[in-house]
């Protein structure tokens, strides 16, 4: 009988596994997910655990990888790795980062979000500690860590979105 149900599970119109990639599917509470390479096994991992223990261990692995994050750019690590990320992000090498030095580092780490003007000005204040519009490297130590760590999570979630884990 498990065999018979396990094969019952691919005919369920819920699953629906023959959608193209990038295709949007809505979500409870009108979010908008995006169906992706892993969207099939999240529709029968769904099946099978049900909506409300799937959501508990995708809460539990965010909170893992979260984790993650937060220790990848916590004190230590942001103290070995600091002047070396803050000079690949200092392109003239005058010590400081300007508004386009800071919105070009940010794209290049993937904050693809970060490409407008007011985007980087938002980021700028809050690493500008003096108000000078430039960052020296003390201000970058002192906030770089909890900006790269938020938008690394951000990162994290647009990505999890795209590949489907969200559906």
């Amino acid at each position: 009988m498990a065999g018979q149900a396990r094969r019952n599970l691919w005919r369920q119109p819920s699953l629906v596994i023959h959608k193209p990639k990038g295709v949007q599917k809505k979500k409870g509470g009108g979010k908008v997910s995006t169906f992706g390479i892993f969207s099939p096994a999240v529709e029968v991992a769904k099946a099978v655990l049900g909506e409300k223990d799937l959501d508990y261990l995708r809460g539990e692995g965010i909170k893992l990888h979260s984790t993650v994050i937060t220790g990848f750019t916590g004190l230590e690590q942001t103290k070995y790795f600091g002047r070396t990320v803050f000079d690949r992000a200092d392109k003239d090498g005058n010590g400081t980062l300007d508004l386009t030095e800071l919105r070009e580092f940010m794209k290049s780490c993937g904050f693809y979000w970060q490409d407008s003007d007011e985007k980087t000005l938002a980021t700028m204040g809050k690493m500008d500690k003096d108000g000078n519009q430039l960052i020296d490297f003390a201000e970058f130590m002192e906030t770089g860590p909890t900006i790269f760590r938020q938008n690394l999570i951000k990162l994290a979630k647009k990505n999890g979105d795209k590949l489907g884990f969200l559906v």
